[in-house]
């Protein structure tokens, strides 16, 4: 199974514990939680630390943030492609609300509905260095359209999606031919931007 990079871990990591600090635990409750959960402890321990560095750099309250996420869901919901770009603008330099937007957006990629599943997976592909491993993840996904959105979403990544290369060489092997079809092209897509730009042959 293709595993998300060091750096998404650490991030995963840092706000499962910031949601777990929004419960109101404390850090010694939250530390034995993530220890628990198979997180090593020299690990665990540096984990609320990590979460006091990026308080001071927030600039939303919860409130705010709370706002921003009701926009995406709204924009998805009503699949407006330009609104949900105008709300994710509003939360990309705080990275609490970015959080909250992966994760929104990750949820609502998965959706029954193929034209609101698409927009998600639009949303996704704006989050370079972010939105892949969603994206990765759901091509291995039962529904043929939650797959094939994802291909699609990977592909308008570009080279950002550069992990996403193995699994959607696997994904080749799709029994829906308009799936196989996107997944070609993605892989042309960030293939072709990984290629130096001096390499004409």
């Amino acid at each position: 199974m293709m595993m998300p990079t060091k750096e998404q871990r650490v991030r995963i990591l840092v706000h499962h514990a910031w949601d777990l600090r929004d419960e109101g635990n404390d850090d010694a409750t939250i530390i034995q939680q993530i220890i628990e959960e198979g997180v090593p402890a020299d690990i665990a321990n540096v984990v609320p630390g990590l979460i006091d560095d990026e308080i001071p750099k927030l600039i939303h309250d919860d409130a705010a943030r709370q706002a921003v996420i009701r926009q995406i869901e709204t924009a998805v919901e009503s699949e407006d492609f330009d609104g949900l770009r105008e709300a994710m603008l509003l939360g990309v330099d705080d990275e609490r609300t970015l959080h909250k937007i992966h994760s929104t957006l990750g949820d609502l990629l998965l959706s029954d509905s193929h034209e609101k599943g698409t927009v998600a997976a639009f949303g996704l592909s704006f989050l370079l260095g972010r939105g892949d491993w969603p994206l990765i993840q759901a091509l291995s996904h039962s529904d043929e359209n939650v797959r094939f959105r994802a291909a699609f979403a990977l592909g308008k990544m570009g080279k950002a999606a550069h992990n996403a290369i193995e699994p959607l060489k696997a994904a080749m092997n799709n029994s829906d031919e308009y799936t196989r079809q996107a997944v070609a092209d993605a892989l042309a897509a960030i293939q072709k931007e990984m290629r130096p730009w001096w390499k004409f042959w």
